[in-house]
């Protein structure tokens, strides 16, 4: 794996696969009785698919923020 590349993601990337970390969340809530994990579940769901959808509906796998703009990017690897 090229690790330099991997260090140079930063915060201005995201990623449909982020959604993996849902379910633990939900587990979380129920396992200890907090129900903070479950709102941060809802939160982080409905912020990655409110980037990651497309006006039709569909899904894009990565996308990156512009910092200078304020613009979203999609694109595929």
């Amino acid at each position: 794996m090229d690790t330099l590349r991997c260090r140079g993601i930063g915060n201005s990337f995201s990623s449909i696969d982020s959604l993996q970390a849902v379910p633990l969340l939900y587990w979380a809530a129920a396992k200890t009785g907090d129900s903070s994990y479950a709102g941060i579940a809802a939160h982080h769901t409905t912020r990655v698919l409110g980037i990651h959808m497309r006006p039709d509906g569909s899904i894009v796998q990565s996308s990156e923020l512009s910092l200078a703009t304020g613009k979203v990017r999609h694109f595929t690897h």
